[in-house]
């Protein structure tokens, strides 16, 4: 499974941020009778007194919340078609996400 997760900090307030969740190119053990490209926003704001590593803290939380949407939300559309439910395989992204974030700005 392939993805991609993307931190904006909002222009005029450093409390708020957008985390985009891209999740593309599904790969199981065996084919799936599904094809799942989603792409999931979230809108999130910090506390002013939370300052060390926001950014990343930020994007690790963010990202983890709205990958379970997705899974919840794949589970669902999924569980009501001719093949079956999908469950999507849960992801440590605090593991995986070592490296601080590029932050961008947008408004």
């Amino acid at each position: 499974m392939q993805y991609k997760i993307e931190l904006f900090r909002h222009n005029h307030d450093e409390a708020k941020y957008q985390i985009i969740f891209k999740l593309v190119d599904l790969e199981a053990d065996q084919p799936l009778p599904y094809a799942i490209n989603i792409e999931m926003i979230g809108l999130f704001e910090a506390n002013s007194n939370f300052i060390k590593d926001k950014p990343r803290i930020l994007e690790i939380n963010g990202a983890s919340i709205l990958y379970s949407s997705i899974r919840e939300q794949v589970l669902t559309l999924t569980g009501r078609s001719a093949w079956g439910a999908f469950n999507l395989p849960t992801l440590d992204l605090h593991a995986q996400l070592l490296n601080s974030p590029e932050v961008k700005s947008n408004t």
